[in-house]
């Protein structure tokens, strides 16, 4: 049977990509959970799915969050130990892929109440699940700086990618998106 535990974090540090231990509540450790916790978010959503294509979408995105983690637990003092994994084409295809799901779409202009189907439920709780994310990384780039320019923009526009699935699925079912309760 193998061994799961390692013991190494039983002190409270765990090891970055490029070596070094932090404390498992450095801003970096701090980043890469809430990155975790993005990606069972987004899993969650991807199970329950119906449309194959937003499931195929939300496997890519989830491949691409482990990137996005594995250029965030880099050595800040040692980022030329490693190169970038995230970049201006992961970019690109999150904005295509927004474009394209939002063809023919109205962009509400004011507050969704989640809920009104599950898929579109966890679509919801998974950008903000995100957008949590982007808050560490903001956090993560004012107090250690980040060497790959590209994480922050990518999880932004990911958060953009989540709401327009969210909203395609309540349209896909004609749900007005609450206007009517506002």
């Amino acid at each position: 049977m193998p061994v799961i535990y390692t013991r190494k974090g039983d002190q409270g540090t765990t090891t970055l990509r490029t070596g070094p231990r932090r404390s498992k509540y450095d801003v970096i450790i701090e980043t890469i959970g809430a990155l975790d916790e993005a990606d069972a978010a987004i899993g969650l959503a991807r199970s329950i799915q119906k449309d194959p294509a937003v499931a195929d979408v939300l496997l890519h995105i989830q491949k691409d969050l482990h990137d996005v983690m594995a250029d965030v637990a880099v050595d800040p003092e040692h980022p030329q130990k490693t190169r970038a994994i995230i970049g201006k084409d992961h970019l690109l295809w999150l904005e295509d892929q927004v474009d394209y799901f939002a063809q023919g779409m109205q962009i509400p202009d004011y507050f969704i109440v989640p809920g009104d189907t599950y898929p579109a439920a966890a679509l919801d709780v998974a950008r903000a699940v995100v957008r949590r994310a982007e808050r560490r990384m903001v956090e993560l780039k004012e107090k250690a700086g980040m060497p790959n320019a590209f994480l922050l923009q990518y999880v932004n526009r990911l958060s953009s990618l989540l709401y327009t699935l969210e909203l395609r699925e309540l349209s896909r079912h004609n749900i007005p998106n609450n206007e009517s309760e506002k």
